[in-house]
């Protein structure tokens, strides 16, 4: 879809095939030739976020939430995240299974990810809006460059796709960091854990080295005790894409319904009793506990 800037004080008619045309033949290299025009039309791209993305029982998602550039098509996909983010979230308090606070972490967590998504579009359309000629070299050969070298399907796409959305600190190549989302899915997989959509998954990792009797012990003891979560043991299974990022020692991984990340525990297969007690207080912190589990917990302290 071709655009260009025109002046503040732009009175002129609605831009035709010709206009485009001649912009074309001037910023662009090589004979190239436009396709049917089906519409044209001047506008002013705002790029406006509100003041607060909730208030009481009243939630804004979607364009009612932000606005921004059009490059890069990220309104749509800026407002499936904002779905995404509150649905869970809302679904899991109307039910009574989480926490009402939890509603909070939805301004909080989605502003600061959308401000980003509105800086890169805003960059991208400053660089497709390039007119010196210098400029459009430099930007075109750099594409060229990122298309044949795959960079721009490794970096770009990720961004555009918002794959890379996180919640917090920003996730580093070699370690799990709270808030990055993780690289798996919902669909029944042999190659990768599985998460649930209605609840939050604890994915048990033993570490690089275990003692089989006991991490099945303490697998067993958390799967009984641990019942306000899926719980899943990883021991002797493949981690898929995670592998690369699990810490050397034995962890719990508290996964939101939406992939995310949500706490680290460190895991003693010779203390069971401690390793259900920290699990359920991670837990806790946004899951209501169920009063059996409470009641085993509390047995078995």
């Amino acid at each position: 879809m071709p655009g260009a800037s025109v002046p503040d004080d732009y009175l002129g008619d609605t831009p035709d095939r010709a206009f485009f045309e001649t912009l074309l033949a001037e910023c662009v290299p090589g004979a190239r030739r436009l396709g049917e025009m089906k519409f044209s039309g001047v506008f002013t791209a705002h790029v406006r976020s509100a003041g607060t993305y909730g208030s009481g029982r009243v939630f804004l998602a979607g364009d009612a939430a932000h606005a921004m550039s059009p490059s890069g098509a990220q309104g749509l996909n800026t407002g499936i995240q904002d779905a995404v983010n509150l649905g869970w979230k809302l679904a899991g308090v109307v039910r009574g299974d989480y926490r009402p606070d939890l509603l909070d972490s939805y301004d909080t967590e989605r502003r600061p990810a959308v401000d980003a998504v509105a800086g890169l579009s805003t960059r991208l359309a400053r660089i497709g809006l390039y007119s010196a000629r210098h400029q459009t070299l430099a930007r075109d050969a750099v594409y060229r460059l990122g298309s044949t070298t795959r960079m721009l399907e490794k970096v770009l796409a990720p961004k555009l796709a918002q794959l890379d959305t996180h919640y917090g600190a920003r996730p580093k190549i070699r370690s799990l960091v709270p808030g990055e989302r993780l690289p798996l899915g919902w669909r029944e997989s042999n190659a990768a854990p599985v998460l649930r959509v209605d609840r939050y998954t604890v994915l048990l990792w033993p570490g690089l080295r275990y003692r089989y009797e006991r991490w099945i012990g303490l697998v067993e003891r958390l799967r009984e005790q641990v019942t306000e979560a899926a719980v899943s043991d990883l021991g002797g299974r493949p981690p898929g894409p995670l592998l690369s990022k699990l810490p050397r020692e034995a962890h719990a991984l508290i996964i939101r319904p939406d992939g995310h990340l949500d706490s680290l525990v460190p895991l003693d297969d010779n203390a069971p009793a401690a390793a259900v007690r920290n699990v359920g207080q991670a837990l806790a912190r946004h899951v209501i506990p169920h009063p059996v589990a409470s009641q085993r917990a509390g047995q078995s302290a």
